[in-house]
């Protein structure tokens, strides 16, 4: 899969702890999203933005934990 090879290739150019932290930065970007829209200071689409960025780090960090691990801990918690 085309995505597959991107993620890898970023993975490979900046580093698996760089990408985790710009996992971190994401999620925390979604968190404050997530809060505006509360207030009524953004929008779903603000929301949304914030979702596919941190679906896009995640799709990475599967690629440096192991999908076997994150399937396995997915289905423990379901």
């Amino acid at each position: 899969m085309i995505q597959d090879s991107v993620y890898r290739q970023v993975i490979d150019l900046f580093g698996a702890d760089h990408q985790m932290d710009q996992a971190i930065e994401e999620c925390a970007e979604l968190v404050v999203a997530i809060r505006h829209y509360r207030r009524g200071r953004a929008s779903l689409s603000d929301i949304a933005e914030e979702i596919a960025d941190v679906e896009i780090m995640m799709a990475q960090l599967r690629h440096v934990v192991g999908d076997t691990l994150v399937e396995r801990e997915k289905a423990r918690k379901l």
